[in-house]
């Protein structure tokens, strides 16, 4: 049991590690807006050859290039909101392993066209890395958020971390920012620039984006989860409507059983005691679960027998009414016992003793 429990709090804190550093890594692209400018990213495009962005800087160089960086980012987050109902349905038709492993290879590739576009400086791989990273954070939000199918037990936990991990991965562009401007100076490109930095990066979401994807569960898996989960509830109610079988048929062999031939059953509660068999209604009572059938059944055996039903009138009148319909030949008893069928012949033999004897005429 502790090993199990070890287990699956290691499985969370690599679904919260892998959505720090995968899951909205874009949403804090405004951090990597200085390495850009000064990687020149998308400046000869935006504004030539001018000699005013002769020198590197960790600002803008023209109004233009500004605007290039706002449409690639609205694009990348605009993906990184859109894709989530894409993912959503990945998950539930492919299952957690697909959707996580799509997401994370996408995060691969958004690090790999960085380290590219600051070596080549092609704008194309500007674009398509923050695409990439934008497209690749739902995917692996997604898949380690349906952890909570194999462990429901820590559901709860699973859901707030990872909406946790996914705010806090956008300081992983701002953790960029900072090794890439730790050994930058005046005008010169850093020894360790921003290649190094995304490279590196890969090197450790790699790893463990493996280890991640090795303790979500498969869709196999979900779906036997899953159907553990209806064969629970439809063994709880198996039971309910067995429950309730029995009840009709101790109600049907005191109906046939020949206690007394004096015993009539009024119509009215043999329909009650049909109705109630055939609806299975059901009441709840301090923590006792009983049924209408059960309050006739109780009444047609002449079982007496004192109920107590905490805050349910209900069923208390449901079971006297019972009552009132069982009732032994001519006598108006609320109910019967075996010791008044034995004094029956008893008062049956008083009874013609004092009847006036008839003289038959002469």
């Amino acid at each position: 049991m502790v090993q199990a429990d070890r287990a699956a709090w290691c499985a969370v804190g690599l679904a919260a590690a892998s959505i720090f550093c995968m899951g909205g890594v874009i949403f804090g692209i405004a951090s990597l807006y200085p390495v850009l400018y000064y990687e020149r990213a998308l400046e000869l495009s935006s504004c030539g050859s001018d000699d005013t962005c002769a020198a590197r800087s960790d600002d803008k160089c023209c109004t233009d290039q500004q605007l290039q960086y706002t449409l690639m980012s609205s694009i990348a987050l605009f993906v990184a909101d859109g894709a989530m109902l894409l993912y959503g349905e990945i998950a539930d038709r492919l299952g957690p392993r697909t959707c996580y492993g799509i997401g994370a290879g996408l995060a691969w590739l958004g690090m790999v066209l960085l380290a590219v576009g600051a070596r080549v400086g092609n704008d194309a791989c500007w674009y398509i890395a923050t695409f990439a990273l934008g497209a690749s954070g739902p995917g692996v939000f997604m898949g380690c958020l349906m952890l909570g199918e194999k462990y429901p037990q820590l559901h709860g936990v699973i859901s707030a971390v990872a909406a946790s991990m996914w705010d806090a991965s956008a300081l992983v562009l701002m953790l960029f920012n900072g090794a890439y401007f730790a050994t930058a100076s005046d005008g010169e490109r850093p020894a360790f620039g921003l290649d190094g930095i995304a490279l590196s990066w890969l090197c450790l979401t790699v790893p463990l984006g493996v280890l991640t994807w090795k303790v979500l569960p498969s869709l196999a898996e979900v779906e036997q989860l899953r159907g553990e989960g209806g064969s629970a509830a439809e063994e709880t109610d198996t039971r309910s409507l067995t429950g309730f079988a029995d009840d009709a048929a101790v109600l049907a062999a005191t109906a046939i059983s020949p206690i007394s031939t004096s015993i009539t059953i009024d119509a009215t509660a043999a329909a009650l005691a049909a109705a109630a068999i055939a609806a299975g209604v059901t009441v709840v009572a301090a923590a006792t679960t009983i049924t209408v059938a059960s309050a006739a059944t109780l009444a047609l055996s002449g079982i007496t027998t004192t109920t107590t039903v905490a805050g349910s009138t209900k069923a208390s009148a449901v079971l006297a009414a019972s009552r009132r319909r069982c009732h032994t030949g001519g006598s108006g008893d609320a109910h019967f016992n075996r010791d008044d069928l034995r004094r029956r012949p008893e008062r049956l033999g008083r009874r013609r003793a004092n009847r006036p004897q008839r003289h038959p005429r002469g």
